[in-house]
């Protein structure tokens, strides 16, 4: 049996599965199961206890990218396989909600904002691409994708691994973990495509002289 949690449009997730496998029967919560008949769980963010009784639980599918939580889980065997999604559209939504971000402050559309209100109009100096220096903490599925298309677009990009990853781009500096004085020394604006834990905070506060809470 698979079961499905999902807070929103579960049963739209159950009834595409259901047509991939019409062999396999599809349940989705809240429907009562049978806990010991469950042998997968397609879940994203399942309440406290989900996995409780689950002993013939095979593996775990969650539907995103993140799976700190579920790793951290007490109700869930940590030698289970458990898969992710590594991009299903979410790396190009991620780019295009960072372009939006990136040209609001490059174009200083908030400066034009505020005129707006007084009704002023008085024209504010902008910034090209390559002026701008764009760190992304974070090389992964996302945010790899995110500093390869700021760097096409021209923009001056520095990027940060923990893994030491390279995104073939040779635009990109790989900046040290160790170095964080120099990350702040080439970038202007730090965009975090890492998942949300309290080290990433830690050092973008360090990082950051201007951070507080490890938030920019």
């Amino acid at each position: 049996m698979i079961y499905l949690y999902s807070a929103q449009d579960g049963e739209h997730y159950r009834q595409l599965l259901q047509q991939a496998l019409p062999q396999q029967p599809v349940c989705c919560w809240p429907q009562p199961v049978e806990a010991a008949q469950v042998q997968y769980a397609v879940v994203w963010n399942p309440p406290a206890g989900f996995f409780a009784g689950m002993t013939q639980l095979q593996a775990v599918f969650v539907l995103g990218a993140g799976v700190d939580r579920i790793l951290r889980r007490d109700d869930l065997d940590p030698a289970l396989p458990v898969i992710r999604l590594t991009d299903a559209g979410m790396a190009q939504q991620m780019l295009e909600y960072v372009l939006y971000g990136v040209l609001h402050v490059q174009r200083r559309m908030d400066q034009y904002q505020r005129q707006q209100q007084h009704r002023q109009w008085q024209p504010v100096a902008a910034t090209t691409a390559g002026q701008t220096r764009i760190g992304v903490l974070g090389l992964g599925e996302i945010g790899g994708k995110v500093a390869q298309a700021l760097a096409a677009m021209g923009y001056d990009v520095a990027g940060w691994s923990r893994q030491g990853r390279s995104c073939r781009v040779w635009l990109i500096i790989l900046v040290s973990r160790a170095c964080r004085p120099c990350w702040r020394a080439v970038t202007s604006w730090s965009i975090c495509c890492r998942p949300r834990r309290k080290p990433v905070a830690c050092w973008m506060a360090s990082a950051c002289g201007n951070c507080r809470g490890g938030r920019r």
